[in-house]
């Protein structure tokens, strides 16, 4: 069975080697590496087109910049395998993940998940899910619940799709969106699922120490766009009618998240993107009315000051809080 690996590659020369060597010394030969290059402004381009020459595996597609969903997309539409992973450019896979997600292909699986470790200048965290088929419900019950990490379930890397299953629905990545567009795809794939296979085998390896990084800073979007994941999830739980209990716990953590998104703006941007911010949690039903997501008595208080509209008040506590971290 033929795999495609799609990676979109955007500036990259520091790491395209280590990621694309990854790849290509797999001990599961059957694969098809896309590297689509989103208009890069390095040597990326020239060193895609010599992985190219040296590997007829390897197929190179150079766009004008167009960010990475629309980057991705054009991978997918270009894919000719049975299955389909997703590998970012800046990180790299261990040599036996292809075979070890075809090892967990059965008739019944309609997508396979594996473990991750995250690798930064503090440490290495590893985040794995267990060794089990289980039904789609389930899998979402145990997501929404967070009893394995959500970063396993997240993003579309660590992950073999269905080729047939993403064409027959049209399965895409947003292009308006710059956060959560990952937690988009994954939730319309799986809306389209019965079986999930899941594996605790760590076969990928997710590194958090580029600076140039698309979330090196706060963006004017971000909240629209959580908005946009957070509703794309709930749907889709409701329509495998998971539990209220479920929902609530992941209700009370986007509430939470959505008031750590405030800190690392006030820590990365200005004043006016902050309260501009601010004002849109102000609005937001769900996080004006579940303060009891809180659980210290510091982010209650900024939570019911925002709730009251006291933006300068806040953005001048949690600046002079964070000032020096």
């Amino acid at each position: 069975m033929l795999i495609s690996v799609i990676v979109p590659v955007y500036n990259s020369q520091k790491y395209l080697d280590r990621c694309v060597s990854s790849i290509l010394n797999q001990n599961y030969k059957d694969f098809q590496l896309l590297l689509i290059d989103d208009g890069s402004s390095d040597s990326s381009p020239l060193m895609c087109d010599k992985y190219a020459e040296s590997d007829s595996r390897v197929s190179v597609i150079h766009r004008v910049n167009e960010g990475v969903s629309n980057t991705r997309n054009i991978g997918i539409d270009n894919a000719t395998g049975d299955y389909i992973t997703f590998v970012d450019s800046d990180d790299y896979i261990s040599e036996t993940m292809l075979s070890d997600l075809m090892d967990c292909v059965t008739d019944t699986a309609d997508m396979v998940v594996g473990s991750l470790k995250m690798i930064s200048e503090t440490g290495e965290t590893e985040f794995s899910m267990k060794d089990s088929l289980i039904s789609t419900k389930d899998l979402l019950e145990d997501y929404l619940s967070e009893r394995f990490p959500r970063i396993c379930l997240n993003g579309p890397c660590v992950k073999l799709f269905r080729k047939d299953i993403i064409d027959k629905h049209h399965i895409r990545f947003d292009p308006a969106m710059s956060l959560g567009e990952d937690t988009v795809f994954v939730t319309e794939y799986l809306s389209h699922c019965e079986k999930i296979r899941t594996t605790d085998k760590v076969m990928y390896f997710y590194m958090r120490d580029n600076e140039d990084s698309l979330f090196s800073r706060f963006r004017e979007n971000w909240y629209e766009d959580s908005c946009k994941a957070y509703e794309a999830v709930m749907n889709t739980a409701s329509g495998f009618d998971c539990s209220e209990a479920a929902e609530k716990i992941y209700k009370d953590g986007r509430v939470r998240n959505l008031l750590g998104t405030l800190v690392f703006a006030v820590r990365t941007s200005t004043k006016k993107e902050c309260i501009s911010y601010m004002k849109a949690l102000s609005s937001d039903e769900i996080f004006c009315g579940n303060m009891g997501a809180f659980n210290k008595v510091s982010m209650y208080i900024t939570a019911r000051l925002i709730s009251l509209k006291f933006y300068p008040l806040v953005y001048s506590v949690l600046k002079l809080r964070y000032k020096n971290r």
